[in-house]
């Protein structure tokens, strides 16, 4: 943008400046998608944790009982 220190804006200037905000905005809402697809990894990976763990813990006292 080639702006004097007056602060007009040539014509140009506003499509560039239009073009920069869209961009803007665009890698805005991808950030938020992608922030929201981690958020739901996150969570399944901590059901499986648990899942995973509730099994141990089975298998655990199955051990416990069978050296008994």
């Amino acid at each position: 943008m080639d702006t004097q220190l007056t602060g007009i804006i040539n014509p140009g200037d506003t499509r560039d400046l239009k073009e920069w905000i869209e961009k803007q905005f665009g890698s805005q809402s991808d950030r938020r998608t992608e922030l929201a697809d981690i958020k739901t990894e996150i969570a399944l990976l901590r059901q499986t944790v648990e899942i995973m763990h509730k099994k141990i813990d089975n298998i655990e006292r199955i051990l416990e009982q069978v050296t008994d």
